[in-house]
C-alpha cells in the first residue's frame, strides 16, 4: 500500500496541480479546522487563503508550478507563525516539500 501524504500517493507521478491541492488540504486541517473559529471553517476560506498565497508569490493558482509552489509554501510558512509553533509548521512544510520535490 503507498504512502500518501494529504491524498497524494508517492509511489505513482505526482502533478503540480496534485501538490497544489494537498497545500489546500493540508493547510485546512493544519490552520483553518482548527483555527478558534469556534466552528469548522469551509475549506472555501481556506482555498481563498491558498489562492492569495500563490498571488502573493507571483503565481497562478489554476496553473501552478515546482517553482511557485516553494514560495507558496514560504509564504503559508510565514503566515502561520503566528498561529501555530514552529515544530507544527516544520512538520507539515516537510511534508508538502516531500510532493514537490517529486515534481519533474
Amino acid at each position: 500500500m503507498s504512502k500518501k501524504i494529504y491524498g497524494v500517493g508517492l509511489d505513482g507521478k505526482v502533478t503540480a496541480p496534485m501538490v497544489r491541492d494537498a497545500v489546500v488540504k493540508c493547510f485546512y486541517e493544519a490552520h483553518c479546522n482548527d483555527a478558534g473559529f469556534g466552528k469548522k471553517a469551509p475549506v472555501e476560506y481556506c482555498e481563498e487563503l491558498i489562492r492569495k498565497a500563490f498571488s502573493d508569490a507571483g503565481g497562478d493558482f489554476d496553473n501552478p508550478n515546482k517553482e511557485i509552489l516553494k514560495k507558496v509554501v514560504a509564504g503559508l510558512e510565514n503566515f502561520s507563525t503566528q498561529f501555530r509553533d514552529q515544530e507544527v509548521i516544520d512538520n507539515h512544510r516537510d511534508q508538502i516539500v516531500q510532493l514537490i520535490n517529486k515534481l519533474e
